[in-house]
């Protein structure tokens, strides 16, 4: 991973209309004047449920997967579509953390915060070589423990490794396990229904997570957050109005939970299969993280395969369900639903539709997926702790 250095001149955020909880503690950031910035490669796959394709079944597929991802090497990858559904004796999400575990990849958390309904199939995984998770914690808000805890604290007899630096970990520990008490919340990382931040009745329509996490580049020391997201697929006026207003509450409560825990405007990285393209819903989800100030990666410099999809089903490949034989090529650039998003003076530097490709026709060894992996190169401001 590469870190240069370039002058840079960010607007202000816009004020959130947000009434907040009192603010966690603080994490102190350092901008220099002549601010560093990092390049960071990342990626979204969806990665096709189990199923989806009786012709393409995931026994199959499932090594294709982890092939694609270790010819991309993204040192973030968001998924879609790997789902709590059953797969022999585990889960796809089970089974695909394994897979991708081999290929060097962890994921950020298997904490499961979605509520019941919702498909849990949006993911983070990370390179450990370049990427961590970093921690963030708040406050729990729980009263002051109780008198035996203290108690036991203050006993001369317990180690001194138990005091001084590591009083909190220890303390947080012990009180949680013991006494049901813990001072801090951490929010590393978490897991969102898609059905509550909309705040909106959903009807029929299928709820999906969100999955986040606060991320630190191990070159730079620079930390940042990243999301992944599969907003709903319904083609019809309720389902337009799903994918905006998520969309909303999402960029939303990305800033709200950012000015809480004193992150304030660290750099984010959103990604993910957001079901919508400029011909066909040109006010769509991705207008609206546009107007809250995300970049799509698609403007960068350098775009490769411009022309082909993002996802195989398309009016001219409809007969093979999202597996043709080869890719359509669109004259001028091609329809996408897969996004890479940056805010706060993220930039993008290259946008790949990432495609494995022999004699014109997909190499089976890599084809893993109706959708086609997107990589981008992103220079990413280096906010300190």
């Amino acid at each position: 991973m590469r870190v240069v250095r370039s002058v840079l001149s960010v607007a202000a955020a816009a004020a959130l209309c947000i009434t907040l909880p009192a603010a966690g503690p603080s994490v102190a950031q350092k901008r220099p004047a002549d601010e560093t910035r990092t390049e960071i490669t990342v990626a979204t796959y969806n990665v096709c449920k189990v199923n989806c394709s009786s012709r393409h079944p995931w026994k199959r597929r499932r090594m294709a997967v982890k092939r694609t991802v270790q010819a991309a090497r993204p040192a973030v990858l968001a998924v879609q579509e790997a789902p709590t559904l059953r797969w022999r004796s585990t889960t796809q999400w089970a089974d695909l953390t394994k897979v991708l575990g081999r290929a060097g990849y962890r994921q950020t958390s298997n904490q499961d915060g979605c509520t019941q309904g919702c498909t849990r199939g949006a993911h983070l995984y990370f390179d450990p070589q370049r990427i961590r998770v970093f921690e963030v914690r708040k406050p729990s808000g729980l009263p002051v423990p109780p008198a035996q805890c203290r108690k036991y604290l203050d006993d001369p007899d317990l180690p001194r490794k138990k005091k001084g630096a590591y009083f909190h970990d220890w303390y947080e520990h012990d009180c949680q396990a013991h006494l049901g008490y813990t001072p801090y919340i951490d929010m590393s990382t978490g897991m969102q229904s898609q059905r509550e931040l909309s705040g909106q009745p959903w009807g029929g329509v299928q709820d999906r997570n969100v999955s986040w996490a606060y991320l630190q580049d191990l070159a730079s020391g620079g930390v940042f957050m990243a999301l992944s997201m599969h907003l709903p697929n319904e083609k019809t006026t309720q389902g337009e109005q799903l994918r905006r207003q998520v969309s909303a509450r999402v960029a939303s409560w990305i800033d709200a939970q950012n000015v809480e825990l004193g992150l304030g405007a660290i750099p984010i990285v959103a990604m993910g299969d957001l079901n919508s393209f400029q011909k066909r819903q040109p006010q769509g989800a991705q207008t609206v993280f546009y107007d809250f100030g995300f970049v799509d990666a698609f403007q960068a410099p350098l775009r490769i395969n411009a022309r082909f999809p993002t996802v195989n089903f398309t009016p001219s490949t409809r007969q093979w369900q999202g597996f043709p034989p080869k890719p359509f090529k669109y004259a001028r650039l091609a329809s996408r639903i897969d996004y890479v998003l940056g805010k706060n003076g993220v930039r993008p530097l290259t946008h790949e539709v990432f495609l494995k490709l022999r004699n014109g026709r997909f190499d089976k060894r890599f084809r893993g997926s109706d959708h086609n992996l997107v990589r981008a190169t992103l220079s990413v401001p280096v906010v300190l702790r």
